[in-house]
């Protein structure tokens, strides 16, 4: 409680000194200050692969070696145990996101999906697969992307899923290679769903498509080979929307 005081006296000051001082921060520049995190601060593994702020102001921190929180001082690292339920069920994370309700939802390599309940600090898997039929087996979950109504798109090695978490139900999407608007390929990396309601599906080889949840069709774009490295397969590892609305 003190830290939180502390935390929220810091926040305090520095919103009262910019309704006082108002030119003076318009005329200077922003002064970034960065700082490291890494083992030595109690990181569990220096890989990072996902990054998120939740909205209790949290820093969750994705590795191969386990789930971290930070609060703004600690490290709380979370890890899977075989042994016990209510863990991790795979310590190498790919993704992190937080959707409408404020669960968090966890991308692992070999262990499906996993949601954190912020009660129990205990963590429920879910092991949705490309084929609606075969829901309880493992999936790699590469990419999370929260929908408004609930539902949340899984991007994995074997195509786009859009999963329902109360029904615990999936339905697949993949490449056709006899149907043009059909996903460009099976190996996805990264999704973002736009304001204006399309899904971005990035891809681990050379292109990425605009795909649109109400017909199950995708505009598909292609990446050209770099010119100063002709044979670098350019891989979308992560889509993002700006403020102004712009990829």
């Amino acid at each position: 409680m003190k830290k939180e005081a502390m935390r929220q006296n810091r926040i305090a000051c520095l919103v009262l000194s910019i309704v006082l001082c108002p030119r003076l921060f318009a005329a200077e520049k922003p002064n970034y200050i960065f700082q490291r995190l890494t083992i030595e601060q109690g990181l569990s593994q220096s890989a990072v692969n996902g990054i998120l702020k939740d909205s209790r102001g949290f820093l969750w921190f994705g590795t191969k070696d386990g789930l971290n929180r930070y609060d703004g001082y600690n490290f709380k690292i979370f890890r899977s145990d075989p042994s016990r339920s209510g863990n991790l069920t795979d310590n190498l994370i790919y993704c992190l996101a937080e959707d409408t309700e404020g669960n968090l939802w966890i991308g692992t390599q070999a262990g499906g999906l996993n949601r954190y309940d912020r009660k129990t600090e205990r963590f429920e898997a879910y092991k949705p697969d490309r084929d609606s039929s075969q829901a309880e087996t493992a999936g790699e979950i590469r990419a999370i992307c929260p929908s408004p109504d609930g539902k949340l798109w899984l991007g994995t090695l074997s195509g786009l899923i859009l999963f329902d978490p109360r029904t615990k139900t999936s339905q697949s999407f993949r490449h056709d290679p006899n149907d043009g608007q059909s996903l460009s390929g099976d190996r996805i990396l990264s999704l973002c769903l736009d304001s204006r309601g399309s899904l971005w599906v990035g891809f681990q080889a050379e292109s990425f498509n605009r795909f649109d949840p109400r017909t199950g069709k995708a505009e598909r774009f292609r990446i050209e080979a770099l010119p100063w490295n002709p044979g670098l397969v350019a891989s979308v590892d992560t889509i993002f929307e700006d403020p102004d609305g712009i990829l």
